[in-house]
């Protein structure tokens, strides 16, 4: 399946028939200035938000270990 293809009401759909419990965010920029957010939950609520805290806690592991610490003379 070509994913470049899909409609994302197709795409969210088809994900919802799989899925017991998913969160959806994407944003999309249109110009310099201004964006499109599409956010879509199904599902229980609280499994969402543990969905996004797991999710986010990941990113900021990923950061954490990417970043260089910086030294007393650079700050």
């Amino acid at each position: 399946m070509n994913l470049e293809l899909v409609t994302t009401q197709a795409l969210l759909t088809e994900l919802e028939s799989r899925c017991t419990d998913f969160v959806f965010i994407g944003i999309m920029p249109l110009d310099d200035e201004s964006e499109k957010r599409i956010t879509r939950y199904s599902g229980n609520y609280i499994v969402g938000m543990g969905l996004c805290a797991k999710l986010m806690a990941q990113i900021n592991a990923v950061q954490e270990r990417d970043t260089e610490k910086l030294s007393d003379e650079d700050m």
